[in-house]
């Protein structure tokens, strides 16, 4: 069960910065309401941190499914950022009754941490259900497609050239 900790606890800060955003609406509205949207912005902080170190297990599992490193350093880059930026909320909603001045950060933090979050989880996803595939462009017009199958190249004409081999994408189907 702890093996698979990071796939079930990164939902947690998820759902927490699509429930915050309603919220930071309404603290829009009635100011003296915030303490919702804080004890919210907290938890997600807490649970973020969580699903960041448990994230170092999933990784060693992905690799062994053969899951594209490079797959795996964006979602790790993304990830640290994306836990920064949730303890930042987190924080800020910790000191928004000490200074009423960064009240509006903590109403638009949500808007942000749905960005980040939905981008990482996006590649997160990818990882999880085998579908790491990465494409790098270079200068000659190809691109190479990384996946824990191998690496073929593709060129601008959608001919896939895998072992001296060109065959075209019309001819698989």
């Amino acid at each position: 069960m702890l093996a698979h900790l990071h796939n079930m606890v990164v939902h947690f800060p998820i759902a927490l910065a699509f429930v915050a955003l309603p919220l930071a609406v309404w603290t829009f509205r009635k100011p003296d309401r915030t303490l919702e949207l804080r004890a919210l912005l907290i938890l997600a902080a807490l649970a973020a941190v969580v699903a960041y170190f448990s994230g170092e297990r999933q990784e060693e599992a992905a690799e062994a499914r053969g899951v594209a490193e490079s797959v795996l350093e964006l979602h790790e880059t993304l990830g640290t950022w994306t836990t920064i930026l949730f303890v930042a909320g987190g924080t800020l909603a910790l000191l928004e009754p000490l200074f009423t001045a960064i009240r509006r950060a903590v109403v638009v933090m949500p808007v942000i941490l749905i960005g980040m979050v939905s981008w990482t989880g996006y590649v997160g996803g990818q990882v999880a259900h085998g579908t790491a595939v990465v494409q790098t462009a270079d200068p000659g017009g190809e691109a190479e497609m990384e996946s824990g199958e191998g690496v073929e190249r593709e060129d601008r004409r959608g001919a896939l050239l895998s072992g001296g081999e060109e065959k075209h994408k019309e001819d698989e189907d």
